[in-house]
């Protein structure tokens, strides 16, 4: 039986939450879809371009900008929409959490690169230069959405980062 849409823990409505539900794990997978689909997008824009035209080196610092703004965005949203399963970030700054994790995340792709060039042969870093200059573009792009959602929360009737 369908049952009646709810709010979110946060007491805000979500459009994708508060759709009719099926059942009790459907919304917890709404809310995870919408923290989610950034960063989702972003690697999957990034294989189906290496899919059909091969690996581009010159829309590879696009990539990795837009990797860092997607997670950034969905780390914020983590803690807007999880706030009891994250409630240990409570005492830490939302934006200093989101840069953290997106410097921590951009360290693991470039370690991924670095073992797919050893053991598959890809060639997909050409070096320190390179790697640098992605973990760079990764953190400017999380910045970015952290300047652009500080400065929304001010503007829209918020008071500072998300609680």
């Amino acid at each position: 039986m369908l049952r009646k849409p709810t709010r979110c823990e946060d007491d805000r409505y979500d459009a994708l939450t508060v759709m009719i539900v099926l059942n009790p794990a459907s919304e917890r997978t709404a809310r995870a879809w919408r923290v989610g689909w950034a960063p989702v997008a972003v690697v999957g824009l990034h294989s189906a371009l290496a899919a059909t035209i091969g690996h581009r080196r010159d829309l590879d610092p696009v990539f990795h900008f837009l990797g860092g703004a997607a997670g950034a965005f969905a780390v914020l949203n983590a803690i807007v929409f999880f706030p009891r399963q994250l409630s240990s970030l409570s005492a830490w700054n939302p934006w200093v959490v989101a840069i953290a994790a997106v410097v921590v995340a951009a360290l693991l792709w470039e370690c991924g690169e670095f073992a797919a060039d050893r053991v598959l042969g890809t060639h997909v870093q050409a070096g320190w230069l390179d790697t640098s200059i992605d973990l760079v573009l990764g953190t400017v792009g999380a910045a970015v959405v952290i300047v652009i959602a500080a400065f929304g929360r001010r503007h829209v009737g918020g008071t500072g980062p998300p609680a």
